[in-house]
């Protein structure tokens, strides 16, 4: 059945919002970099994904009808960056450590994953298309 309206997306990553995508959103879409509410680990993305399911069950709604968005900036092939916690930086560093990023955010719950490429330079974004495409995507697809 479709739906009398698009879908709605409701983004933020503080508990407003995390209340407002359970009780009313068709979707929920964070940051993961959000230095006042940073869920840039899947297990922090998962306590507040399951903020957002608590939300929506006292609501009575269907929390498996909720389609959940990350953003991640800063996506780096190569050298990882370090996280705020000095561990490795979600999206940085080997393919095959992006790659399981992305797994281990699928695994807690996330549908789709927005991967921040920018640059200042051209050059650089195009590669950083590029290097994704060829060298991550085959390890998560």
């Amino acid at each position: 059945m479709q739906k009398p309206h698009p879908p709605i997306w409701i983004g933020g990553e503080g508990a407003a919002a995390r209340r407002r995508a359970g009780r009313l959103g068709d979707g929920w879409y964070l940051t993961i970099r959000n230095p006042r509410e940073p869920f840039d680990t899947p297990a922090a993305f998962s306590t507040a994904l399951a903020d957002v399911r608590r939300h929506a069950q006292a609501a009575g709604r269907d929390f498996l009808a909720l389609d959940v968005a990350i953003f991640a900036p800063g996506y780096r092939l190569g050298a990882p960056q370090k996280s705020r916690n000095e561990q490795r930086m979600a999206f940085t560093g080997s393919a095959q450590a992006i790659a399981e990023d992305a797994r281990a955010f699928r695994a807690a719950g996330v549908n789709h994953i927005v991967i921040g490429l920018e640059s200042n330079n051209l050059q650089d974004y195009l590669d950083r298309i590029e290097g994704f495409a060829k060298e991550v995507v085959p390890l998560v697809a």
